[in-house]
């Protein structure tokens, strides 16, 4: 049985700040997926995929490692809008 091997984000999170950055950053190694991995629910709100990167991740495992940083989750808007976008 295989078992994939996965990379997240926060691997190369010291190199860039921009998130289709850091997928392109990753996408030099061999893994059969990546973890997309936002601190805070502002970099998800702001995050905008570029075409060629979603092309990428279309034959790819893809899991968000959910904000965690200035953010309570909860019944809040800020809570709401970061899990409808988790879920989108």
């Amino acid at each position: 049985m295989k078992n994939p091997l996965c990379i997240s984000t926060g691997f190369v999170y010291k190199i860039s700040g921009d998130m289709n950055e850091k997928i392109r950053l990753l996408r030099q190694f061999s893994a059969d997926g990546i973890e997309l991995n936002f601190a805070f629910s502002r970099d998800l709100i702001n995050f905008r995929i570029t075409p060629d990167n979603l092309e990428y991740l279309k034959d790819k495992r893809v899991t968000i490692h959910a904000p965690w940083k200035d953010i309570t989750y909860g019944n809040n808007p800020n809570c709401i809008t970061t899990l409808d976008l988790i879920q989108e």
